[in-house]
């Protein structure tokens, strides 16, 4: 395009780094330099040998199980993601902040592994100790904080107001309105139990989703996408409309093992878009196609992305 002086000016194209940056989640991440990269590299490795050897021959407690999935979930959210997005993303070790995240959460849900056989055996009793309702409350803001971390504000204060529901019921009038919930009854049901925190969802993801997205993680970063573009050139690339329908079929195998939208776009949206523009599709077109077909890419089987279980 040209200026008002006549000088002709390009026009850059945005980068897709900025993009990922503005709206993928995982661009936040933390990235350690020093002795604390290789410890989170060695922690990863003890929580996919764990997760593998359960999925596989592994035999424990269903809540126990899932309570360790959600422990190493915690303590690398706490130490991967900061608590403000404008943090330094390169540090050599991790806030202070974050350490007494880490403690609290590997407290909580320590306590619940190694008191819970005493838990279910002595329910009459046991469960009316204070440290139960301390550590169990404990567990619940640890977990509202690495939503807030990963997903943002506003699902985390939708979780919030759901839960405020529980106590607030006695005071709001008509339908809505319910005998309330006591903070001991909460903290029973919502960490002590298979119908809160540790309910379905969590257990799919410890026992079936977590392979999966390991296995995604693998065949993403050992070059598989380019296999997956070759592979949608050859099924439609020859018939009318196929570099769209190559958009289409490559996010479709992307999303399978990226779970994320954005992602799905920048991987996969590198050959298509530029594809579609060179046989004639308009750039805004050619984007919407990438756009929509990597949005519903995230929601094929088996990861779902987070559509999965929200």
């Amino acid at each position: 395009m040209a200026n008002s002086h006549g000088d002709q000016v390009v026009q850059e194209e945005p980068n897709t780094r900025d993009i990922v940056e503005k709206y993928d989640t995982d661009s936040f991440m933390r990235q350690y330099i020093g002795p604390m990269a290789k410890v989170i590299t060695l922690i990863a490795i003890v929580w996919a040998v764990f997760q593998l050897y359960m999925s596989s021959i592994g035999i424990m407690e269903e809540i126990k199980l899932r309570a360790w999935t959600l422990g190493f979930l915690l303590v690398f959210t706490f130490l991967l993601f900061p608590a403000s997005k404008k943090s330094n993303k390169k540090r050599k070790l991790p806030t202070i902040i974050d350490i007494v995240c880490i403690v609290l959460s590997v407290a909580s849900i320590g306590y619940l592994i190694l008191m819970f056989d005493t838990f279910a055996r002595d329910w009459g009793g046991f469960h009316r100790s204070n440290y139960n309702f301390l550590f169990g409350g404990i567990g619940i803001l640890m977990l509202f904080e690495a939503s807030r971390r990963v997903v943002g504000k506003t699902l985390t204060i939708v979780a919030a107001v759901f839960l405020l529901y529980i106590f607030a019921g006695p005071y709001i009038p008509g339908v809505f309105g319910h005998g309330g919930f006591s903070y001991q009854r909460m903290i029973d049901l919502m960490f002590w139990s298979t119908s809160g925190i540790f309910g379905i969802a969590l257990g799919v993801f410890a026992t079936f989703v977590f392979v999966f997205v390991l296995f995604g993680a693998f065949l993403k970063n050992s070059g598989f996408t380019d296999f997956m573009n070759d592979l949608a050139l050859t099924i439609a690339g020859h018939s009318a409309g196929g570099p769209a329908k190559v958009s289409v079929i490559a996010s479709g195998f992307m999303g399978m093992i990226s779970g994320t939208a954005v992602g799905n776009v920048v991987t996969t949206g590198a050959v298509t878009i530029p594809l579609m523009k060179k046989t004639g599709y308009k750039a805004h077109f050619a984007g919407a196609v990438e756009a929509v077909s990597s949005t519903g890419g995230l929601f094929a089987p088996p990861i779902m992305g987070a559509a999965g279980f929200i």
